[in-house]
């Protein structure tokens, strides 16, 4: 079904968008290696850098969640401000790139 799923929405923005490259992302902290990339003639373009995200009463945030108005996101960034002992930054691990020129054109100027 992944193959298929991939296969349909690349002929389908090769049709109907003019979006030339797609980028995609494979986490190995979440047991990806990319595979349905390799199979689907992607390149690997290489690794991400590393990031890092909340963690809060155990559950993993975004950092971009201390951005938002909400009141959770307030009540978090309070508690980070209050040295909360259960809220903390952790690093993340490097994500593999992976590249799709839906333009072969495209992909040939950058070989």
């Amino acid at each position: 079904t992944e193959s298929y799923f991939l296969g349909s929405s690349m002929r389908w923005l090769k049709k109907y968008t003019d979006y030339q490259v797609i980028v995609s992302y494979a986490d190995p902290e979440h047991g990806h290696s990319g595979t349905i990339y390799k199979a689907s003639n992607f390149i690997h373009y290489g690794m991400s850098g590393t990031d890092k995200i909340l963690i809060v009463d155990g559950k993993k945030y975004h950092r971009r969640t201390l951005r938002k108005d909400a009141p959770y996101a307030q009540t978090i960034r309070q508690r980070l401000e209050d040295k909360d002992p259960d809220i903390y930054w952790q690093k993340t691990c490097e994500k593999h790139i992976y590249i799709y020129y839906l333009d072969k054109k495209l992909k040939r100027k950058y070989d």
